[in-house]
């Protein structure tokens, strides 16, 4: 399954990590990024994407290429931890972010 941002086959990215939250899910594809897709109160099983989260990068990696390959989700929902191919691991407070429905 791909996320593609256009037409161009460059952009298109594989999914690597799908965890569910009481919202809907965050998906990890692409180079430093995990995207949260809401449920639409309509119909429970559909999706709407509604944040896309960017990963900080690296300076010293020319390629940036960092791709998330595993995550968890604190019981709160308010902390995400992403670990990369790059053996780095990152902590994302969302308690900071006032996340609205599209």
């Amino acid at each position: 399954m791909d996320i593609t941002t256009g037409g161009d086959y460059l952009t298109k990215s594989e999914i690597k990590c799908i965890i569910p939250f009481s919202r809907g899910i965050l998906v990890a594809a692409g180079a430093n990024k995990v995207y949260m897709f809401d449920r639409v109160d309509d119909n429970r099983e559909y999706f709407r994407r509604n944040r896309e989260i960017l990963l900080p990068t690296d300076p010293t990696d020319k390629t940036n290429n960092e791709r998330v390959v595993s995550m968890c989700l604190s019981p709160s929902e308010e902390t995400l931890i992403a670990l990369t191919d790059h053996q780095q691991i990152y902590q994302l407070s969302f308690s900071g972010i006032y996340i609205t429905k599209v």
